[in-house]
C-alpha cells in the first residue's frame, strides 16, 4: 500500500495582520526611543547635579561623551579659547618657577597624604617645607616677570605681588599656573567647569521641553 504524499501547505500573508504587526512594531520602537531619551535625560541630570555640587569634575573627553555630536565641536572650540596652548619658549623662560612649583606641590601632596593625628610632626614639617617651596617659586616668578612682563599672558590670572591687590600666596591655590596646566588649582579649569555646567543645563532643559 503506497503512502499518499502530504499536501504541501502554502502560507499566505494576511494584509490585515501585516498592518497590525507593523503598527505594533512602530509603537514598540517609539516606546523604546522614548525610554532611551528618558534614560539619557536621567544620566545628564545626575551629572549636572553632581557637577553643581562639586562632586564630579569630568575631563574634556569624559564630558564630551555626554554631548550630542553637534555640540562637541562647539565645546572644543570654546575650551581652546579658555586654555590656549602655552608656547615652548614661554615654558622655557618660566622653567625655574615651574620646577619649584612642582617640588612644592610634591611636598604638599605628601603632607596631605599623611594622617595628621598619627604623623603630626611629619605632617606639619611637610606643610612648612611646601610653604617655603611656594614662597621660593613666587620669588622666581617675580624676578622672571620683572625681566619679561609679557609672560603674564600665559598665566591663569593677573599677578600682583604687593599691596591691597596682592593675589598670590605661598600655597597651592595662591601660586599662578600656566594656562594649559593640568593642576586642579588652575583657575582656567574653574571657567571650563562653568562652561560645562552652562552647556549641560541648556541640553537638559531642551530635552525636558521636548518630551
Amino acid at each position: 500500500m503506497t503512502k499518499r504524499a502530504k499536501p504541501s501547505i502554502k502560507l499566505f500573508n494576511c494584509p490585515a495582520t501585516d498592518g497590525a504587526n507593523t503598527k505594533a512594531k512602530e509603537r514598540s520602537l517609539e516606546r523604546d526611543t522614548q525610554s532611551d531619551v528618558l534614560s539619557r535625560l536621567d544620566r545628564l541630570q545626575a551629572l549636572l547635579e553632581a557637577m553643581e555640587a562639586g562632586v564630579s569634575r569630568p575631563t574634556d573627553n569624559e564630558f564630551m561623551a555626554y554631548l550630542p555630536a553637534a555640540e562637541r565641536r562647539n565645546y572644543t572650540e570654546e575650551v581652546k579659547t579658555l586654555r590656549p596652548k602655552v608656547p615652548p619658549w614661554a615654558k622655557q623662560a618660566l622653567r625655574k618657577y615651574l620646577e619649584r612649583i612642582a617640588a612644592a606641590d610634591s611636598l604638599f601632596n605628601r603632607a596631605e597624604s599623611l594622617n595628621c593625628s598619627r604623623h603630626r610632626t611629619a605632617h606639619r614639617n611637610s606643610h612648612r617645607r611646601a610653604e617655603i617651596g611656594y614662597d621660593s617659586a613666587l620669588e622666581s616668578l617675580e624676578e622672571c616677570l620683572g625681566d619679561y612682563p609679557d609672560l603674564c599672558q600665559w598665566l591663569d590670572r593677573p599677578v600682583a605681588f604687593y599691596g591691597e591687590g596682592c593675589n598670590v600666596g605661598a600655597d597651592p591655590e595662591g601660586v599662578p599656573r600656566l594656562l594649559d596646566s593640568h593642576s586642579p588649582y588652575n583657575l582656567t579649569l574653574n571657567r571650563r567647569r562653568e562652561l560645562q555646567i552652562h552647556l549641560l543645563r541648556c541640553i537638559v532643559n531642551d530635552m525636558a521641553d521636548a518630551i
